[in-house]
């Protein structure tokens, strides 16, 4: 807090100098406070569409790991759905190999996948099958 009073004098002088006052006034101080909250809040939109931004990103790398992975599967078509599906631990296995983690590490990613809709469990018996939704 006592920066922003520095700099707001700081600034009401400059305003004051530049309208060639030579008494700093209310409506210098007022002007200077302005200048500070404006530079504040276009600072924290930018931040926010920055946080924004990488969160996007992000999750399109995730998505396109996944759809990479999806690809070198080997597809069938599933009979009751009708959807084009591969098997779950494959596809564990492909997605661990292409992205180095674990596959128990694939295995949490994909159920945050499912739990968020973007693939979808079938199960048929004992057999599980994912079909991605992106």
């Amino acid at each position: 807090m006592p920066n922003v009073e520095n700099y707001t004098m700081i600034f009401a002088n400059i305003i004051a100098a530049t309208m060639r006052s030579s008494v700093i006034t209310s409506d210098h101080v007022v002007m200077a406070t302005e200048i500070i909250y404006d530079n504040l809040h276009h600072t924290i939109l930018w931040l926010e569409d920055k946080q924004d931004y990488k969160v996007t990103k992000k999750r399109e790398a995730d998505h396109r790991a996944w759809r990479t992975a999806y690809n070198k599967c080997a597809k069938a078509v599933h009979d009751r759905t009708k959807k084009e599906v591969v098997r779950k631990s494959e596809l564990e296995q492909v997605y661990s190999a292409l992205n180095s983690v674990s596959t128990k590490t694939a295995r949490r990613r994909l159920d945050i996948m499912m739990d968020a809709k973007i693939a979808l469990r079938i199960a048929e018996g004992r057999n599980a099958f994912i079909a991605l939704e992106i």
